[in-house]
């Protein structure tokens, strides 16, 4: 003989319920007692990294909107997307005429591996076709706060292709009038051009590049990134570009250019961090150019 129980449905949800509810906090209780002094672990390295961030970050000397609104200079920067926005065959002269306030004027060339005369409220620096201009070599071009001007120079003492490989430049900062006198040189008269390179960061990357056009134009790049390890991070970066000019017969004026840099930092706690740069470009152009030093010294920054 079969005999059915009926069971109470509110009772039965009731027990469920509780079962369920004793589970969780069970659960809950020892997953707290055994991971307790780990998750204290996670927290302090966590933090650690995150102070030793926080001070690679203040290395970089590119402006900010921040800096820029509390600053009492008139200033400018041009950010990564405004540099990619020009192109990648393009250079320092291209980038630099999307900033208000600057004149760009070249000669001879195209793209980065040309010679151009930069002119920052009719003060200018680079190459000019007009000898004996007094308004020149009144800016100061910076590659990470280090002076790149050419204090021997009979034709301008800087030229736009010393910076040819855009790919490595991470910001440009643009500082109108003398300026501040902790920060400006002897001859920042009309203003200072400071290029930011590419930046040590916290996680390991890298990135390689190739491009190519019309009238010969082609370029390699690449940049590595070694991420922050015991306090120390690094970037390692460079390319190569070429290209002809729309002129044919004798006088085509075929250019190339190929640089690279890199760039160590080493992170204290409390105290400022420690860097150094070195930067090396070498550059060909047409006949009437001349050649750029070969390298660049390795310099330290605090």
């Amino acid at each position: 003989m079969n005999k059915r129980y009926r069971i109470n449905p509110l009772l039965f949800a009731m027990c469920t319920a509780g079962l369920c509810t004793f589970s969780a906090l069970t659960a809950a209780l020892g997953a707290d007692s055994a991971s307790a002094t780990n998750v204290g672990e996670v927290n302090a390295s966590a933090k650690a990294l995150s102070e030793s961030a926080k001070t690679l970050a203040n290395t970089d000397g590119k402006l900010t909107k921040k800096k820029i609104f509390k600053s009492t200079q008139s200033q400018a920067v041009l950010g990564k997307r405004e540099i990619q926005g020009v192109g990648p065959a393009a250079g320092a002269a291209q980038a630099l005429s999307l900033a208000p306030g600057i004149a760009v004027r070249g000669y001879g060339g195209i793209a980065s591996t040309a010679r151009y005369e930069i002119a920052v409220r009719g003060v200018k620096v680079g190459w000019s076709s007009v000898n004996g201009d007094v308004e020149r070599n009144g800016l100061t071009v910076l590659f990470d706060g280090i002076p790149m001007n050419n204090l021997i120079a009979h034709n301008g003492g800087w030229d736009s292709n010393e910076i040819p490989i855009l790919q490595m430049i991470h910001g440009i900062n643009v500082t109108y009038g003398p300026g501040n006198p902790a920060g400006r040189w002897f001859d920042s008269i009309g203003g200072t051009i400071n290029f930011v390179p590419l930046q040590p960061s916290v996680k390991p990357s890298a990135e390689m590049g190739t491009s190519f056009g019309s009238n010969g134009t082609l370029g390699y790049n690449f940049d590595l990134k070694t991420g922050m390890y015991d306090g120390w991070s690094a970037v390692l970066a460079g390319g190569y570009t070429k290209n002809n000019t729309f002129r044919t017969g004798s006088f085509n004026a075929p250019a190339q250019s190929f640089a690279y840099f890199g760039k160590a930092v080493k992170t204290f706690r409390g105290v400022p961090s420690v860097s150094a740069v070195t930067w090396t470009v070498r550059a060909s152009s047409d006949p009437i150019s001349s050649r750029l030093p070969p390298y660049r010294a390795l310099l330290p920054k605090a």
